[in-house]
């Protein structure tokens, strides 16, 4: 892996690009210790809302499918919607950690109308599943989060390729 801030910097955000010659897949990463703790082949770090670093991901990619992992906040899924404009065909891992209060934790990140869950918080609706739309609404509700670290990003990834295996056999059921 190698660390290249050769792309200008923002916040002092780098990118991370695995050397590896054939990994399985390609994911982002908002937090750089994430990276370290849970390292998959092919990841890439771009860190906050740093997301033009993506636009040079393609030729790292080769094809590979590419997943988003963040905060469940309302600026880590601001920042996963910013990143989808990038790269359209980017996979939000649904979370499995566990959410936290963001009054208790002191966290600065805050859900607009939070007496109106099904607005998510002014996020772009279409961009979500409906399960990952429930999961939000949940969180506005709680006034809760997820942090990135919290979750376990090899459950997830598999999750999220569990999740677009049902609706392909939907899909092909219902023709």
């Amino acid at each position: 892996m190698r660390y290249d801030d050769t792309l200008g910097s923002y916040s002092q955000k780098m990118r991370v690009i695995s050397l590896l010659p054939d990994p399985p897949l390609s994911t982002s990463l908002s937090h750089l210790s994430f990276n370290k703790i849970c390292p998959i082949n092919g990841g890439n770090y771009t860190g906050g809302k740093n997301v033009p670093k993506l636009e040079y991901t393609f030729e790292i990619r080769r094809g590979l499918p590419i997943y988003y992992s963040a905060d469940w906040d309302k600026d880590g899924l601001e920042i996963y919607e910013l990143a989808k404009e990038i790269i359209p065909d980017l996979k939000l891992l649904h979370p499995d950690g566990i959410s936290r209060s963001i009054e208790e934790t002191e966290h600065k990140s805050y859900w607009l109308y939070p007496e109106r869950p099904e607005l998510l918080s002014g996020l772009n609706s279409d961009l979500y599943s409906e399960r990952d739309k429930n999961k939000i609404k949940e969180l506005i509700a709680k006034n809760h989060w997820i942090t990135e670290e919290g979750n376990n990003l090899k459950v997830m990834i598999e999750g999220s390729k569990t999740q677009t295996t049902i609706k392909t056999n939907q899909h092909q059921t219902n023709k």
